[in-house]
């Protein structure tokens, strides 16, 4: 039996950071490679299938989240450490930080305002490009690993709990220049 409890608390942090209401839940079975997305439009929703969720996860399954719709978070993947402290150190402060893997971590950063769906992808390039990292993990309705649960790597490879690392939950510094920039462009 899991510590419900223990694991709604660090959900509750990692969603609260993200500071949007409504959010896109998605459940990756890595045994088919199929992902089925659920509209959670509360917290509280999420909260009370805990239960079902960490099952499911220990089912092979992989929890991922992202905010539904538009939204202003943009979702950095496959960090170094040593790239998120970079980050932090140029005004990018992320809101919420989860280790993934051994050495891997993802990012999610808090715009001033709600980007539609071109702006989200073009800062979402500006900013993989300061970070250092691929753009493709970049797009507006990516999915990131909800804090708590494991990453499922299969073969002779065990098992990680996703870590959450950092849950300020701020709007980076830099925001307001960048989407200055962005609007100049």
């Amino acid at each position: 039996m899991i510590d419900v409890f223990r694991h709604q608390m660090i959900v509750e942090r990692h969603l609260r950071a993200m500071g949007v209401a409504h959010f896109d839940l998605a459940l990756l079975d890595i045994k088919t490679g199929n992902l089925t997305v659920s509209d959670y439009p509360i917290l509280e929703q999420i909260k009370e299938s805990m239960q079902w969720l960490w099952e499911e996860n220990q089912d092979g399954k992989h929890i991922m989240v992202r905010p539904h719709g538009v939204h202003g978070m943009t979702l950095l993947d496959r960090l170094t450490y040593e790239q998120v402290n970079t980050m932090t150190l140029n005004g990018l402060e992320p809101a919420v930080v989860v280790q993934v893997d051994d050495g891997f971590y993802q990012a999610w950063l808090k715009h001033d305002r709600k980007l539609e769906v071109q702006e989200s992808e073009i800062m979402g390039r500006k900013l993989s490009e300061l970070a250092g990292v691929s753009a493709e993990s970049t797009q507006w309705d990516k999915f990131g690993y909800l804090a708590g649960f494991k990453l499922h790597r299969g073969g002779d490879y065990s098992d990680f709990q996703i870590q959450l690392i950092e849950d300020g939950g701020k709007v980076f510094s830099r925001a307001e220049e960048m989407a200055t920039q962005l609007s100049q462009s």
